[in-house]
C-alpha cells in the first residue's frame, strides 16, 4: 500500500474493474451532461468515474469529463465543472474518505479512460493512442509497450486536508513530489478492452466542506494536444 499526500491536500489510485451499485439521476444531473445550466449536486452514490479522459471529435486533443457508469449520463467539460460530487462516508477517525472499494449507498469515485464502450460525445483512446499488450506479471513486463495517459493534479484547494491512497499495481506510475513547481502526475497505460484504463482511489479529506481538484491530461502520442485544466468539486458533508 502506498499513501500519497500533498500540504493542501493530494490523490492517488487503484486499478480497478467495470462495477456498480444502485444508482439514479434526474433532470438535473441530464441538464449538466449537456453543460447547460448552473451547478447541480450530482447522485451522492454510486459508480462514477468523476475524472474521465477521452478523444475530442478529431481525435486530436484529449478531453477531461465525468462519466456515470450506472445512469449512463456522461458530463462533458462544461458540465463536470458543474458538478458538485459528494457521498463520502466517515473514517472511523475523525476524517472522511471516499473508498476505493464499493459500499452501497457511497459514491464509489473513479478515474477511467475511454474505451471500445465509450459514451457518447468522447472519441475512444486508442482511435490514436497505442495499446499495451501482453502483461507477464511474474516478470513484471509487457510483450507491447504502447501509449500512456498522464493526469497532472494542477492544483488543490478546500476546506482541511485531503489525500490519496493507492494500491500498487503494473498499469499505474505515480510522479512528482507535490509541490507547484512538481505537481503529482499519474500515468495509465492506455489498453484494449471497455475501457482503456480504470482505477479506483480512496480519497482522505480531513474535514467537511469543499475540496476542488484542477487536473490536466498529457499522452505520449504524438500529434494529439493536452487538454484544457478541469476543475472537479467535491462536497463533503458532516456527518
Amino acid at each position: 500500500m502506498s499513501t500519497t499526500l500533498l500540504k493542501e491536500s493530494a490523490t492517488g489510485a487503484r486499478l480497478g474493474r467495470r462495477a456498480g451499485l444502485g444508482a439514479a439521476a434526474g433532470l438535473a444531473a441530464l441538464l449538466v451532461a449537456f453543460g447547460a445550466g448552473p451547478a447541480f449536486a450530482a447522485p451522492d452514490n454510486g459508480h462514477v468515474d468523476v475524472v474521465f479522459a477521452g478523444l475530442n471529435s478529431t481525435d486530436d486533443q484529449l478531453t477531461l469529463g465525468s462519466n456515470d457508469e450506472e445512469a449512463e449520463v456522461y458530463y462533458d467539460a462544461t458540465g463536470a465543472a458543474a458538478v458538485t460530487w459528494s457521498g463520502a462516508q466517515s473514517d472511523g477517525s475523525g476524517g472522511y474518505v471516499i473508498d476505493e472499494e464499493a459500499a452501497t449507498g457511497f459514491l464509489w469515485a473513479g478515474f477511467a479512460g475511454a474505451g471500445d464502450e465509450a459514451p457518447e460525445g468522447v472519441n475512444p483512446l486508442l482511435n490514436v493512442l497505442a495499446p499495451w499488450e501482453d502483461y507477464d506479471e511474474g516478470n513484471d513486463t509487457w510483450g507491447t509497450e504502447g501509449d500512456t495517459v498522464t493526469l497532472t493534479l494542477v492544483s488543490v484547494t478546500g476546506a482541511g486536508t485531503a489525500g490519496l491512497t493507492f494500491s500498487s499495481n503494473p498499469n499505474l506510475e505515480v510522479g512528482g513530489t507535490g509541490t507547484v513547481l512538481d505537481p503529482y502526475t499519474y500515468t495509465f497505460k492506455v489498453q484494449e478492452g471497455d475501457e482503456a484504463y480504470h482505477v479506483h482511489p480512496t480519497w482522505h479529506f480531513s474535514d467537511a466542506g469543499d475540496y476542488y481538484f484542477t487536473f490536466v491530461a498529457s499522452t505520449s502520442a504524438s500529434g494529439v494536444a493536452n487538454s484544457a485544466p478541469l476543475t472537479y468539486h467535491f462536497k463533503v458533508p458532516s456527518l
